[in-house]
């Protein structure tokens, strides 16, 4: 160990199967050691980067460290237990009995081991770390402990319901006594507070939904997703992945969050794309520089580059606003061009107001007022492209916004460009005795609206001879004067 530790980084190649000797007695893992493992391979160069002098920095620790890890001897009459656990690179396996460790065990993962998922390196390290204490563990009963909740249910699950990867590492444990128990080590790794986790157990227990969820994750799943509860049933396909811990819901590693934190629900008018223009058109314009490039036959990286640095509005381009500086790209640029540049933040400020000002006069010049509507009002409600009757039943708080419902009982909120007054029962709307229950939803305190306006509505009509007519819609057509004889 002396000479071990005496070793340069010129000269590790040949110490570093030194260090590995030392791996089964101390806490040297695979993923320490991953770096110079690197360096070992014969199709790899040779670069000393900082990597590897942490990694040989970590391993001296670990061998120097004055109060190391004390390992007992094995004791054939006592009880055995094994933990496991798998990281990306590598598996690590521990013999213990009565808490103490025994020996320790870690390889790294081939390649191809590298793309299994995380819950297949899981049950490798199981493989891994049964096979490796084979002599200390056959024919005994032993509790392996994993930190990867979904794995009882793997276990527990009959051979042919599994993939055929889990099930080939399934009958490599068929010949021992294993135990599988689960060991709460999510919640440690946690970056939340203990605050934060207190409400989220008090919140998890009084939610119903989440209630009955933690209940049957522990009393274990219907066959059938018909049979389920209707509050768990959007959870069917993801069953192997939750877990319940320390009054807690877990996907994987990830809490499960109960309904009350769910509060910011964004609305938008549905299926009209106007409401959400500017992520639609920027969506137009990345599909349309792809289809240039492609029909060009250019990178079509380099193509959603030149739109990056495309100033936008004569102010900056895209790339200044998110990253603070000009994208080198294939045109000619000076150094002083590429000198990063924090936009200021006041000059934002101030030009946001004068843009919207300037997009609402070019909007209102095609616009016209529409009129609001009042409650009970007999409207057409727009409809996957069909005008259908519906009444006003309530005015929302937000602008132009109103509930509607339709003849089949069912309720809608529309906006006022997708509603119409229906023209086809004027005599209805002015008469309030013909409508028992519009009146008595009626406020005038809420929805005040001045008797003048139906008369105004009709005024264009009393000229249409002269001055033209008003379409459905309101708009006012003139009729066209040919060579002066309609004067």
């Amino acid at each position: 160990m002396r000479q071990s530790l005496k070793c340069q980084s010129q000269r590790i190649s040949n110490a570093c199967r030194d260090f590995w000797a030392w791996s089964f007695t101390l806490r040297i893992t695979s993923e320490v050691t991953a770096p110079l493992r690197e360096l070992l391979k014969k199709d790899v160069a040779w670069h000393w980067t900082e990597c590897h002098e942490q990694s040989l920095v970590a391993i001296k620790k670990v061998l120097t460290e004055t109060s190391p890890a004390v390992l007992r001897y094995y004791d054939p009459k006592k009880p055995v237990g094994l933990q496991v656990d798998a990281c990306k690179s590598g598996l690590g396996a521990v013999l213990v009995q009565d808490g103490s460790p025994i020996v320790y065990a870690s390889r790294s993962l081939k390649e191809t081991e590298c793309r299994y998922a995380q819950i297949e390196k899981e049950l490798l390290a199981v493989v891994f770390g049964v096979e490796r204490f084979h002599q200390h563990i056959y024919a005994k009963e032993v509790t392996v402990e994993t930190d990867h909740r979904p794995l009882l249910s793997i276990i527990s699950k009959p051979l042919d319901k599994t993939l055929p990867r889990l099930q080939r590492m399934l009958l490599k444990l068929q010949r021992y006594h294993i135990n599988l128990q689960y060991t709460n080590l999510a919640v440690m790794r946690l970056p939340v507070s203990d605050k934060k986790l207190t409400e989220l157990r008090e919140e998890t227990s009084s939610d119903r939904s989440m209630a009955k969820l933690s209940e049957t994750i522990q009393n274990g799943w219907p066959k059938h997703k018909q049979s389920s509860p209707k509050d768990v049933r959007e959870y069917w396909a993801v069953e192997d992945e939750l877990s319940t811990a320390d009054g807690l819901i877990f996907k994987g590693e990830a809490i499960v969050i109960p309904q009350v934190y769910v509060k910011k629900c964004y609305v938008r008018s549905t299926k009209d794309t106007s409401s959400n223009g500017l992520a639609e058109k920027t969506v137009q314009t990345i599909k349309t520089t792809l289809e240039e490039a492609k029909r060009d036959s250019k990178d079509p990286y380099l193509a959603i580059l030149e739109q990056r640095n495309a100033p936008v509005d004569n102010f900056k381009s895209p790339a200044q606003l998110s990253m603070g500086r000009h994208l080198r790209s294939l045109l000619s640029s000076t150094i002083n061009h590429l000198i990063p540049e924090t936009p200021s933040h006041q000059e934002k400020q101030d030009r946001f107001p004068k843009k919207l000002a300037e997009e609402k006069a070019y909007h209102d010049k095609g616009a016209i007022s529409i009129p609001p509507l009042k409650m009970g009002e007999q409207v057409r409600l727009r409809k996957d492209g069909i005008w259908k009757p519906a009444k006003v039943i309530e005015v929302f708080n937000t602008p132009r916004s109103y509930f509607v419902e339709t003849p089949d009982g069912a309720i809608y909120r529309r906006n006022r460009v997708n509603l119409n007054t229906d023209k086809s029962k004027p005599a209805q709307q002015p008469s309030a005795e013909a409508h028992p229950r519009s009146s008595e939803q009626d406020t005038p305190e809420a929805y005040d609206s001045p008797d003048t306006t139906p008369a105004r509505e009709e005024e264009p009509h009393a000229s249409d001879s002269t001055e033209g007519y008003r379409t459905r819609s309101g708009r006012l057509v003139n009729r066209p004067k040919k060579l002066g004889f309609d004067e």
